[in-house]
């Protein structure tokens, strides 16, 4: 039988411009590897590790890439953990701590009206319980990343 190849497609996304002066440089943010943790006390992290490009602004496209002194690409790790209170029923990111005491912090997430979880709760569940589409929730993680300007 002959040999399946699949058509190999990288997981590029647009994410914010970034912005000296007058100049404008547009990225794009690559996946590179996504790694679940399980810790002894069994809480969960999962980590996105994206390299981001950076290519010159070309009207609203993107033109070639800029490499050089001050112009590299570079990595971000987005983490999801019990550091950031998510919907339940989503995933969607509603808070993430910022220095509350752990007394502070169970209290914000209690105060939600609608059912709320630390994300790396959720991540657990999700791995257990739900048919995942991997590529789906990379890119959405990696989204809101994005909108939480963690690009720029």
């Amino acid at each position: 039988m002959p040999l399946v190849t699949p058509l190999r497609q990288c997981i590029d996304l647009p994410v914010s411009d970034r912005v000296f002066d007058n100049t404008r440089v547009r990225q794009k943010a690559r996946f590179l590897s996504l790694r679940h943790e399980q810790q002894p006390d069994g809480q969960c992290s999962a980590y996105i590790t994206v390299v981001v490009h950076l290519y010159a602004a070309a009207d609203d496209g993107y033109g070639p890439a800029i490499d050089g002194p001050g112009f590299t690409s570079y990595s971000v790790v987005l983490v999801a953990d019990n550091n950031t209170i998510v919907e339940a029923s989503t995933g969607n990111i509603l808070r993430i701590r910022a220095g509350e005491s752990n007394a502070e912090w169970a209290a914000a997430a209690e105060a939600y009206e609608q059912a709320v979880m630390l994300q790396g709760d959720f991540f657990e569940l999700l791995r257990r319980y739900s048919p995942i589409d991997i590529e789906e929730m990379i890119v959405g993680h990696i989204q809101a990343a994005d909108a939480m300007s963690r690009f720029v």
